[in-house]
């Protein structure tokens, strides 16, 4: 009897540090996924108005974060925290805007 009060003791010990690893690292993709997003859409404003040199760097940043919103095993996260993915840009759509406005 008093060895499966140890097993089940054991089992749930694992269970706990599991679940503890688990949350520090949906944290983690999280916290990365919202970094990633915030920097993108700072770098759509600037293009926006006219920074025609920074649509590679966006659109660098921006495949980054959606392999990471649709692939294994960060797509979990992004799903359940409602991360989507943005639109790559066309270099020359974005520098016919910005020589209209």
């Amino acid at each position: 009897m008093a060895s499966w009060i140890i097993v089940l003791i054991i089992f749930g010990v694992i269970i706990l540090v599991f679940s503890v690893l688990a949350t520090v690292w949906v944290t983690t993709v999280r916290k990365s996924l919202g970094r990633l997003r915030n920097n993108i859409q700072t770098l759509a404003d600037e293009i926006k108005k006219g920074e025609s040199e920074k649509i590679s760097s966006y659109n660098e940043m921006a495949q980054n974060y959606n392999s990471k919103v649709e692939n294994f095993p960060s797509n979990f996260v992004a799903q359940k925290f409602g991360f989507s993915k943005f639109n790559l840009l066309e270099e020359e759509k974005m520098l016919e805007k910005s020589e209209k406005n």
